[in-house]
């Protein structure tokens, strides 16, 4: 019996292991998801998910081959560069996602929201309530603009030109890595700006106020104050935001392919 299957082993063995690469780098951009990422998702969840992709992707290419190397230590090589792969393209997104995160959570502690700490129980993360609000606006956003297709498509397509396979570790420049994280910041202020200067401004107000009249005591109506000037000043954002998410979105399939260190991609 062994040696009637070890013909039919042999013949699957580059379809076994391109499927297994795939499987990989999808695997890995999965991992640093939003959301996907976070302890909340039951891992049958994802794996589910990283199968159904993987598999829909080797159909749509007739089945994914590569020849299997004499030398098991160049199978590890691949495996690396699919998941050096995979995480580049999956913080591309997450860094599109984050973006919203990071404007509430500026914009939540300079509101006084910072005593307002949500922690999540399943992962332990802490962030505060505002920042996970945005990040659920922007989640659903991601879905509304169809970002999920997009990323499927820049994945069916990153794999056609780059396939599995390849001996080559490709890792992004410093300054590519610099300029997708000073250009998330950048947004994120650019949207929490509004808050943080009207925030501003009424504290000022209220600290000449508390200095001509000592007495008075302001913290309850300032709090409820910066906190409702704040929320005005992050509702006068909302066409920015669904800007910013539909620009991100039509430019993420070029910020996948430059995080994955490959010059020349589409």
């Amino acid at each position: 019996f062994q040696e009637d299957i070890t013909p039919l082993l042999e013949a699957l063995s580059p379809l076994i292991l391109g499927t297994f690469l795939v499987l990989v780098r999808l695997g890995s951009m999965v991992y640093w998801l939003p959301g996907l990422a976070s302890g909340s998702v039951p891992m049958r969840v994802r794996a589910s998910i990283v199968l159904v992709f993987t598999v829909v992707i080797c159909m749509g290419y007739g089945g994914i081959f590569v020849e299997m190397p004499e030398q098991p230590l160049l199978i590890g090589i691949m495996m690396s560069r699919e998941v050096v792969i995979g995480a580049a393209m999956g913080m591309a997104i997450r860094l599109l996602l984050s973006t919203m995160e990071v404007a509430g959570s500026l914009a939540g502690i300079s509101m006084g929201l910072s005593m307002n700490v949500f922690v999540d129980p399943a992962s332990g993360d802490q962030s505060l309530s505002l920042g996970g609000l945005l990040g659920v606006t922007a989640a659903l956003l991601f879905v509304t603009f169809d970002g999920h297709r997009v990323v499927l498509m820049t994945l069916f397509e990153h794999l056609g030109e780059f396939p599995v396979g390849v001996l080559k570790l490709q890792v992004a420049s410093a300054e590519g890595i610099a300029t997708a994280g000073s250009r998330m910041i950048t947004q994120a202020l650019q949207l929490a700006a509004p808050a943080v200067v009207t925030t501003l401004i009424l504290n000022i107000a209220l600290a000449f106020i508390t200095r001509v009249v000592p007495t008075a005591n302001l913290f309850g109506i300032g709090m409820g104050a910066m906190i409702l000037c704040g929320l005005l000043a992050i509702s006068s954002q909302s066409d920015a935001i669904v800007l910013l998410m539909g620009e991100g979105i039509q430019s993420l399939p070029q910020r996948m392919i430059e995080l994955t260190g490959i010059e020349g991609g589409s």
